[in-house]
């Protein structure tokens, strides 16, 4: 009866250390600038947490970065309110590129109060 339970348990402690590992090669090759290898783990992983404001802003600034602007603006959106910093600095360039300045204006004011608040 004991082996019945095993197999299970152990295929979820493997799963919970697969997805930490795909979070940490995520976040590295997001920091390379590898942005199209990050954004599927990303993409994931806003899936299964929508609320996250990390996972968000890494998703977002992935689809930013690969030319997505329209994709990137709910992600990014939704980590500015939870204030990622750097939420609003990404989301202050898509604002730009789509031509709504004065919201790219609004955010980049936002990144800049709350960088300076941090120090």
């Amino acid at each position: 009866m004991k082996k019945r339970y095993l197999l299970p348990l152990l295929a979820i402690c493997c799963a919970g250390g697969t997805s930490a590992q795909s979070l940490s090669q995520a976040q590295k090759w997001f920091n390379n600038k590898e942005f199209d290898k990050a954004k599927p783990v990303f993409k994931r992983l806003v899936k299964q947490s929508p609320s996250n404001a990390n996972y968000n802003f890494w998703y977002g600034a992935c689809c930013y970065e690969t030319g997505e602007l329209q994709e990137s603006l709910p992600y990014l959106e939704k980590s500015a309110e939870r204030k990622v910093i750097n939420g609003y600095l990404y989301l202050s360039k898509a604002y730009a590129d789509l031509y709504r300045f004065d919201e790219a204006i609004e955010n980049l004011d936002e990144h800049i109060y709350w960088l300076e608040r941090k120090k």
